[in-house]
């Protein structure tokens, strides 16, 4: 079976009202249903603001974020429970414009992208077991795309350093010219330390 992200019918001009859903295609039925969706907060705006980032996890359910543009960006992690046909909700990312993840292989901790400053100064950070959320990966400029490894022992990630003269933001040029930074692939320990390019 394949899962998707789509909306059933097309952005009309400036219609914010966006329907995203789930659709999950049998490829021996040919047959698509859609999942049925956790509500999203009333005072979201657009409503509904969307869904991103539908994963298979480690322990093979499905994983999104609902995103929610209402007092301040913030998101929240999904997962699906086969014991009872739903997704549930595992933690709220407040103040969050959440992008990629990653879980552990044991489904005990995640790593999720914060794309603040519209991918200037995306940082990394990981929600524990305890649900306690902290940023890691300090002294970059931006970080994302994390991957855990399938043994568990190392934890992959994009990154810039810093820049001289990347404090000094006065025109459009120098937003673009710190866009354009190279990225680089970095791995740490599960620890979060001894990280190296």
């Amino acid at each position: 079976r394949i899962a998707v992200i789509y909306r059933p019918e097309r952005l009309r001009g400036n219609d914010l009202n966006i329907d995203f859903r789930i659709g999950v295609f049998d490829i021996i039925s040919g047959r698509t249903d859609d999942l049925a969706l956790p509500p999203l907060p009333s005072d979201c705006s657009p409503k509904p603001s969307g869904i991103t980032e539908l994963a298979r996890l480690p322990n093979g359910a499905l994983g999104f974020i609902f995103f929610c543009h209402g007092r301040g960006l913030s998101g929240t992690m999904y997962v699906w429970d086969n014991s009872k046909n739903s997704f549930i909700k595992l933690q709220n990312l407040p103040n969050f414009l959440p992008r990629s993840f990653s879980f552990s292989p044991n489904m005990s901790q995640f790593i999720v992208e914060n794309g603040k400053g519209d991918g200037l100064n995306n940082e990394l950070y990981l929600v524990d077991s305890e649900k306690t959320i902290k940023q890691v990966v300090q002294g970059f400029k931006r970080a994302g795309s994390p991957a855990w490894s399938p043994d568990g022992t190392i934890i992959a990630f994009a990154g810039t350093k810093e820049y001289p003269g990347d404090s000094d933001i006065t025109t459009w040029d120098d937003i673009e010219s710190q866009l354009y930074h190279p990225w680089d692939i970095y791995v740490m320990d599960t620890d979060l330390r001894n990280v190296r390019i």
